[in-house]
């Protein structure tokens, strides 16, 4: 199953539905959006639940890797959990498709 993740960072709603809409185009019937609080010190909880219910097969597909992680100690955290997962993750902006392995 492709499931969508789309942080959203406060930018313009023409960009925020032009994300909406790539995710939808790549197949993802499921889309999954978090919207960080003030001082929540970077916490990304929908983000937590959707890797604890990833099953073998399902792609996580982002807008962007920049979304996805706020460092790259954060990105390579949450790359394992996937692949642990037997998941895999598709990034539209970089062209990345790392699928399930």
């Amino acid at each position: 199953m492709l499931i969508g993740y789309l942080h959203i960072f406060g930018g313009s709603n023409i960009k925020l539905g032009t994300h909406r809409q790539a995710l939808t185009d790549a197949g993802c019937g499921q889309v999954v959006e978090e919207q960080p609080a003030v001082g929540d010190g970077g916490a990304q909880p929908e983000l937590d639940r959707l890797l604890e219910r990833l099953r073998p097969g399902d792609v996580l597909v982002v807008p962007g890797l920049d979304g996805l992680a706020r460092s790259l100690s954060d990105l390579v955290g949450t790359l394992r959990c996937i692949a642990a997962a037997g998941a895999g993750l598709r990034s539209l902006a970089e062209a990345l498709d790392a699928g399930p392995s």
